[in-house]
């Protein structure tokens, strides 16, 4: 007999909220199988736990993409739960690749690099005023996932996106999932 709650879980339909699209990948949906057919394979580190990682670095804007994940879907492996875009990253996994193609930046329209005043407008718009802390803006969106119930793990219901911005250009996009 299937527990109720399970079956209460699964029967609520999912809703990945706008907020969670960053590069093409659905933030609390996509597996790290998505990420490695459109960019590759990245370099794998310890994040919350072995291989619980993986990193991409572009030469075209110089970024690094950071992907971590716990909950297993059956189709694409670890579903991402956090995911950072950044551009003058600290670290250096040793795996440049050339210019990043394709991507469609955070919310279809905001990349790095873009001017600080024309990216909060486009995401105030879609996502209404966001939070302010210390020059970091904080967007935060509710919606509907169940990666793995299978493993046991609570839903995901609350997305949060940060905009950091320096010298008045978009610095990164950190978006996520909980």
């Amino acid at each position: 007999m299937v527990p109720l709650l399970l079956m209460v879980l699964c029967a609520r339909p999912t809703h990945i909220p706008p907020i969670a699209e960053i590069m093409g990948i659905r933030v609390g949906y996509d597996g790290r199988g998505r990420l490695e057919r459109v960019f590759g394979d990245g370099l794998y580190m310890v994040g919350g736990h072995p291989n619980g990682a993986e990193v991409w670095e572009f030469a075209r804007p110089r970024s690094q993409l950071y992907a971590e994940g716990f909950s297993y879907t059956a189709h694409e492996g670890e579903t991402i739960e956090h995911l950072s875009w950044m551009s003058d990253s600290k670290e250096d996994a040793g795996k440049w690749r050339g210019a990043l193609r394709g991507s469609r930046g955070w919310l279809g329209k905001i990349y790095l690099g873009m001017q600080q005043a024309e990216a909060l407008q486009l995401a105030s718009q879609r996502l209404g005023q966001p939070k302010i802390n210390k020059g970091e803006y904080e967007w935060t969106q509710t919606g509907w996932s169940v990666p793995a119930f299978l493993n046991g793990q609570d839903p995901l219901k609350t997305w949060t996106a940060t905009l950091d911005c320096a010298k008045g250009k978009v610095k990164s996009v950190v978006v996520s999932s909980d």
